[in-house]
């Protein structure tokens, strides 16, 4: 089943020209909706105050009728209040000569802002800034550190995008345009919840993952479909609906072969539980003409931002999707690492140690040099906001959650609605109150699952989520198998239709490339290689036109210096002709084809 409507560029840009009699426009495809002489817009989908809103119309619903005549800090804390989820907000009052661009507090939906040779605008696309700067006359110019941060850490941020000359607001701010001017203000009391007694926190995060649940189980979509791996957080998500007794509200989806860790163990919380598996994810990939634009479509979708997501040909789908991002904002990402040795100060050989990436050989040692020094810049200046025994995993809801997590979630968006119900503020400052270890047992994760559904933590996961650290302040529930027999009843789901020319349509024909082997026999050697390297499937089944695909990418930027002078381009190539790969050479061909690819096309 597939859908038929156009999705284009609807996103608006606010746009800042001083000097003019109208100092302050907004650029959007879509219509907002008008209260009194302001007009609103949404990209993204949250919950707000308790109801789904999935786009721009759905707004008329929710927004109060006084919203028109408020001043922007009431609208500013009316938002930053009851939003949840990845979005923003816009409003524009052309009488007034204002406009703002609002984001999820947690800062999920990234709002750009671009200062470009005197032209300044705001967007939470990247790709609006770039059309509205070549339409000027004045394109912006591709970062090619961005991308060697990406390839570095696995995401961008420390570079605030994959563009020069552009900026971004970090979480707890919005931005504020008048009269020309853009300001990027805080949302005041932002940060009252950090002074909460932690039991009011973890009550306020339990009740704001069930608020999330219950709301979008009144999603107006016609399917709303919920992944459920081998993993937590996805169970964690299963865990809420299971306590409202929703089950059957919902379809449930896991990717993947079923002999993968990841569908034996979803395979058996379905027939455990009885849950209804979705033919597909709902929020999926349009079908791709060859393996380049499988590979390098959703690189060029998001103006370079992801390496992973929709390719550009998707059409627009009545899907409500729910995932379990997230949920690493509950517990530790980067463990215990240090950053400084008096607790005041970062130490920058510290950093370099217990942080910046070693031995990938893919970019050159100055690159990394000024990743270094940026982040070591970053850490100083969340200092003052968080505890050091919290900065490192307050550093990860500044960078990783909004850039991978937020990101690929906002763009998603533009094509049905994706959710990530473990979306909480108290729960962002629930976890900067534990200790290291508290963060590291995941013991919030684990106290909220037992509150919903104490046998979903006895049932086994895709690998060991019981660790020494949650051991020591939890006591073990007896294990119970899941069932391995049974029907699963399937049914049938819409995914997006193809219904445009990609971008790039005419590089990724001229990179066809042949196809991966499709027979049974090859996808059981992917299985099983993927299951002993522990990697996804498609990376391992996909690997050898990627290799193919790499050393065509280092042939088309030989004469770039600006690309030479952030990646070595003789260890790319080794890479690509290596016989047996490792999982971090094979993660390496899959990030450097894809911005190498990207950095060399105007």
């Amino acid at each position: 089943m597939t859908t038929s409507s156009t999705p284009s560029r609807l996103t608006p840009t606010i746009v800042a020209t001083p000097g003019q009699r109208t100092m302050t426009t907004v650029i959007s495809g879509e219509a907002p909706v008008q209260i009194g002489r302001r007009y609103f817009w949404l990209d993204g989908s949250v919950v707000l105050y308790g109801r789904a809103v999935l786009d721009t119309q759905g707004l008329a619903t929710v927004l109060p009728s006084g919203v028109g005549s408020w001043d922007i800090a009431r609208l500013a804390k009316w938002w930053a209040d009851g939003a949840r989820d990845v979005g923003a907000l816009y409003v524009w009052d052309e009488s007034q000569d204002w406009a703002a661009c609002l984001p999820d507090p947690l800062g999920g939906a990234l709002a750009f802002h671009m200062n470009h040779t005197g032209l300044q605008a705001v967007s939470t696309d990247v790709q609006g800034l770039v059309d509205y700067a070549r339409d000027a006359g004045a394109p912006l110019q591709k970062s090619p550190l961005f991308q060697a941060e990406r390839i570095l850490f696995g995401n961008g941020s420390l570079v605030h995008s994959s563009y020069e000359d552009v900026e971004v607001a970090d979480p707890f701010e919005f931005i504020y345009v008048r009269h020309g001017a853009v300001m990027v203000r805080p949302y005041e009391h932002a940060f009252d919840l950090a002074d909460w007694p932690l039991t009011d926190l973890f009550e306020a995060t339990r009740q704001d993952l069930l608020t999330n649940v219950a709301a979008l189980h009144q999603s107006p979509s016609d399917f709303r479909i919920t992944h459920l791996t081998g993993g937590f957080d996805s169970r964690l998500v299963f865990g809420a609906i299971h306590e409202l007794g929703l089950d059957d509200s919902f379809l449930y989806f896991c990717s993947g072969p079923p002999a993968t860790r990841d569908r034996i163990v979803s395979d058996g919380l379905f027939r455990q539980f009885g849950l209804r598996r979705a033919e597909s994810a709902g929020l999926s990939s349009a079908g791709s003409r060859n393996i380049a634009e499988m590979l390098l479509g959703p690189m060029f979708n998001s103006a370079g931002m992801m390496e992973t997501g929709p390719n550009g040909r998707e059409g627009s789908v009545s899907v409500t999707a729910l995932g379990g991002g997230y949920g690493e904002v509950l517990r530790t990402f980067y463990g215990d690492r240090q950053w400084s040795k008096d607790g005041r100060t970062i130490d920058a050989q510290l950093v370099d140690e217990n942080f910046m990436p070693k031995g990938t050989g893919v970019t050159r040692e100055s690159a990394r040099k000024h990743l270094h020094d940026r982040l070591v810049a970053r850490l100083t200046g969340l200092l003052p906001k968080f505890d050091v025994d919290f900065l490192g995993d307050a550093y990860y809801t500044y960078s990783r959650n909004r850039y991978h997590i937020g990101q690929g979630s906002l763009i998603w968006s533009r094509i049905g609605a994706r959710f990530d119900p473990l979306y909480s503020v108290a729960g962002f400052f629930l976890a900067s109150r534990l200790t290291q270890k508290g963060r590291r047992s995941n013991v919030v994760g684990h106290d909220l699952m037992e509150s919903f559904e104490p046998r979903l933590l006895q049932y086994p996961f895709d690998k060991e989520r019981f660790n020494d650290d949650l051991l020591a302040l939890r006591k073990r529930r007896p294990v119970r198998d899941l069932p391995t027999e049974g029907e699963i009843t399937s049914v049938p789901t819409a995914v997006p239709g193809i219904v445009a020319e990609g971008p790039a349509a005419e590089l990724m024909q001229e990179l066809d490339i042949l196809p991966t082997d499709s027979s049974p026999e090859a996808r059981k050697a992917a299985t099983d290689k993927a299951n002993a390297m522990r990697m996804n499937f498609w990376q391992i089944y996909n690997l050898e036109p990627a290799r193919a695909l790499l050393r065509v990418a280092i042939e088309r930027v030989q004469d770039n210096a600006d690309v030479q002078q952030v990646f070595d381009l003789d260890q790319l190539r080794q890479i690509a002709n290596t016989k047996e790969p490792r999982k971090p050479q094979i993660r390496n061909i899959y990030s450097g084809l894809s911005s190498i690819l990207w950095l060399a096309v105007d």
